[in-house]
């Protein structure tokens, strides 16, 4: 299944073809471990926001593989400037913390006040 194919069109200058690469790669990292990822939008600023499906949506661990995994390998392509994802349930101070633990890029909080 290619989660990048239901994909809106960017009017940013994300690179599409990276972008493709990207998730095609975590998809097949999570795929080991029955989950899965899809990007569900691409704003004007380069946010794109991911949805978790599969055994993803319910993992206790699912805001470390947000953290260290999908948002940190998102970034690297050119244009993302943020990752969100509306399954991740966590403030983003605690994402914070995951990051600074495992070495990873910190989280911008949606909300300031968070």
């Amino acid at each position: 299944m290619n989660a990048y194919a239901n994909a809106p069109a960017s009017p940013t200058r994300v690179d599409q073809d990276m972008l493709e690469r990207a998730i095609s790669y975590l998809c097949a990292l999570l795929d080991g471990h029955a989950g899965g990822v899809e990007i569900t939008g691409i704003d004007d600023t380069g946010v794109v926001d991911v949805a978790f499906t599969r055994a993803c949506e319910a993992c206790p661990n699912l805001p470390m593989t947000f953290v260290s995994t999908v948002r940190n390998t998102l970034l690297e392509v050119p244009g993302v400037t943020d990752v969100r994802s509306s399954n991740v349930h966590a403030s983003a101070p605690v994402l914070n913390r995951i990051a600074r633990a495992l070495g990873a890029k910190p989280v911008t909080p949606v909300n300031p006040a968070d």
